[in-house]
């Protein structure tokens, strides 16, 4: 646990950073509102999900002040969400790890802001890590090791642009296998986080796999797991075979995977951080395409028992 006096600090300080360039900001702007417009969030949002209220709030308070003073005031966000979930962990249907790793990000969420770490514009709804960063201290997303988890509805509507026949064997896999499309889970790598590479192995995904098991053992709602991404996709055998093992992995572990296509942002990221895949693409030699993996709730569970873990 965070103590209160670490948080009531940080609290005091930040605010009262704010009040000497902006006496009023805080009384225009009540912190307890703009928290309420996160509670009143849609059950399934996505963590990139911000309100009309939110944004009208964050464009308002930019407009009077400044966008420094937006960042400053979104830490203070972050603090009250923190201290408020801090409570809310303990009668949430997760496993210890979980809740453990709750703790860890909440720790490097606040050493970021002491030490003032974060770069200018960090603390904005521009930044990825900052949407990742206020849906964990709102309990919107769960953090297990590198990765980051939330509650979403399987998204058919993206399969309606790629041909009847995926999208028949889909619906098929679905009404069978899952018998729903919601609650589903699905999960966000956090390339910026620095816990990601000691956990992007094999081991991490075990270790990953085995906790979304248990949380859907401890939550019998929960239809099954999906995830849409580049690294699933046949071609990586060839130009990075290296990270080949996600694939098997998922097939060994009973998942289906279905062709999703590409767009821009795929290019991107499966060309970041790799010169060699970088390469290839401006060579005409391979073109990033997505693909969608889908565990059913049976067929993980049913892997999970087989490793026969202690639950």
């Amino acid at each position: 646990m965070i103590p209160d006096e670490r948080l009531k600090n940080l609290l005091s300080k930040i605010e009262l950073e704010i009040k000497t360039c902006e006496p009023h900001l805080l009384e225009l702007f009540p912190i307890e509102r703009y928290i309420e417009f996160i509670e009143r969030y849609p059950k399934y949002a996505g963590f990139k999900y911000q309100s009309d209220d939110v944004e009208r709030c964050c464009t308002a308070i930019a407009s009077k002040s400044s966008v420094n003073m937006l960042e400053a005031y979104h830490k203070l966000i972050f603090i009250r969400l923190i201290y408020n979930s801090q409570k809310k962990i303990r009668q949430l249907n997760l496993p210890d790890e979980v809740k453990n790793d709750y703790q860890k990000d909440f720790d490097r969420i606040l050493l970021q802001m002491e030490n003032g770490q974060g770069p200018k514009g960090y603390y904005l709804y521009t930044n990825d890590r900052f949407f990742k960063d206020l849906a964990i201290c709102c309990l919107r997303l769960f953090p297990v090791g590198a990765r980051k988890y939330e509650l979403s509805i399987f998204p058919i509507k993206r399969f309606l642009r790629k041909g009847y026949g995926q999208l028949v064997k889909l619906l098929i896999y679905l009404t069978l296998e899952t018998r729903g499309i919601a609650p589903f889970l699905t999960g966000h790598y956090d390339t910026e986080d620095p816990d990601f590479m000691d956990e992007f192995n094999l081991k991490g995904f075990m270790h990953a796999y085995r906790m979304i098991a248990k949380v859907m053992k401890m939550n019998s709602d929960i239809k099954g797991y999906f995830g849409i991404n580049w690294i699933n996709d046949p071609q990586i055998e060839r130009v990075s075979p290296r990270l080949a093992y996600i694939r098997y992995m998922n097939i060994a572990c009973g998942c289906r995977h279905f062709y999703l296509g590409a767009n821009d942002s795929t290019i991107k990221n499966a060309t970041m951080k790799s010169p060699t895949r970088r390469r290839l693409y401006h060579e005409g030699k391979y073109f990033p395409e997505n693909y969608t993996f889908v565990f059913s709730r049976k067929r993980l569970l049913g892997w999970a028992d087989q490793r026969k873990w202690h639950w």
